[in-house]
């Protein structure tokens, strides 16, 4: 079946289908080496969503996805514009971004090749993020990638514009208040990015570090420096070395950590230096099971939150509303179980096949990689 087993990353789209809105949830799968498309109707009114399609995606002509790990895409917030707009996959051990142009249809739509980004330094790439500096469309933004690198004091992050040209690595940045402190950008495990005030060329990028319960906040331009505000602040959060980030409309940044079941929230505090002041947890142990990531979005009225987690069995995602909306309201802001629209809950994403069915290989049954799909309408032993 369709299942998640290890469900890393996500991107919700907005596309019209034969003149109908429908919500398109990309998922990004890395224990089954593969995309699910979940594709969603909605009623009239857009206060409920309804599977119309699943479909799995294993990569492209040029390989199969070793393990895709993050996704990332030009539409925010807005309707996907097959033409124009990109989706980027991190295929972080086949050391690679995979860009593509994706068709919505009915039937769950179909993904064709545009680019492909490499480096010979980019090791071990985890997490993607588009940054918030360019016109609306994103169209003049850059790619920033966190690549973790395979050792202790590796990795780095890299620049690439959204044509796959290489612009630069930043393994460290400088202090814009004090010019002789170097803040090191080794083993970057997480990104999320955020304009700067009215700024058309600066964005603020929050990054976290692998083994570290350190948030590093950096401000990126389009030219060829990141800088800090010597600012990076000790969470509560005791490994943030495997948690995902996301940054909401306000300004406000959620982490998920799976360690200790909770997510947290830091909202911007605009004073000299620059920082994020913490808040209360969000959401705890209590009511997350290994929230791994979190994906925020505001096309529709109310600031849905999903939260993807992977503690077998029940992989999968939550939806949530955020407290407040996405305003500019400061603190106290929470999450509690979404409504109306936004209920997307764990058991959408487990209902079984209604019959036994075996695919055909793919590509081919000779092929060393060939992948052999089936469905189970109940749990069954399974021989090939």
């Amino acid at each position: 079946g369709f299942l998640f087993t290890l469900p890393r990353d996500a991107i919700m789209l907005h596309a019209m289908i034969d003149d109908t809105l429908r919500d398109i949830l990309i998922v990004t799968d890395p224990g089954q080496r593969r995309l699910i498309v979940w594709q969603f109707r909605l009623s009239d009114d857009r206060q409920r969503r309804r599977t119309e399609s699943i479909i799995p995606f294993y990569g492209d002509s040029v390989g199969f996805f070793n393990s895709p790990s993050a996704i990332e895409t030009t539409a925010k917030n807005r309707i996907f514009d097959p033409m124009r707009d990109l989706i980027f996959i991190c295929d972080t051990y086949n050391s690679r971004i995979v860009a593509y142009h994706y068709n919505p249809n009915r039937k769950g739509g179909r993904f064709h090749l545009a680019n492909e980004f490499t480096h010979r330094e980019m090791e071990k790439p985890v997490d993607i993020v588009l940054s918030a500096y360019g016109d609306e469309e994103y169209t003049t933004a850059d790619l920033y990638i966190a690549d973790e690198g395979f050792y202790p004091h590796d990795g780095g992050l890299f620049r690439f514009s959204l044509d796959g040209a290489f612009e630069r690595i930043f393994t460290a940045c400088y202090s814009e208040v004090y010019r002789n402190r170097i803040l090191g950008l080794k083993n970057p495990i997480s990104l999320a990015a955020y304009p700067y005030e009215n700024s058309g060329d600066t964005c603020m990028i929050t990054v976290t570090l692998k083994g570290t319960n350190l948030i590093k906040l950096l401000f990126s331009t389009d030219g060829d420096a990141i800088h800090y505000y010597s600012w990076q602040i000790k969470t509560d959060l005791q490994d943030v070395m495997s948690g995902g980030m996301a940054v909401d409309d306000s300004g406000r940044t959620y982490i998920a950590n799976p360690i200790l079941g909770m997510v947290e929230c830091y909202w911007p505090y605009k004073t000299v230096p620059y920082r994020l002041m913490r808040n209360d947890p969000v959401m705890d142990r209590n009511k997350l099971k290994m929230p791994r990531n979190i994906i925020i979005d505001t096309y529709h009225s109310s600031c849905e939150a999903l939260i993807i987690g992977n503690m077998l069995p029940g992989s999968g995602l939550r939806s949530y509303e955020i407290n407040n909306g996405c305003s500019m309201r400061k603190p106290p802001v929470g999450l509690r179980p979404g409504e109306g629209l936004a209920r997307l809950l764990t058991d959408d994403f487990t209902e079984l096949p209604k019959r036994y069915k075996l695919y055909s290989p793919y590509p081919n049954p000779f092929n060393t990689s060939c992948i052999i799909q089936f469905d189970l309408p109940k749990p069954s032993k399974v021989k090939i």
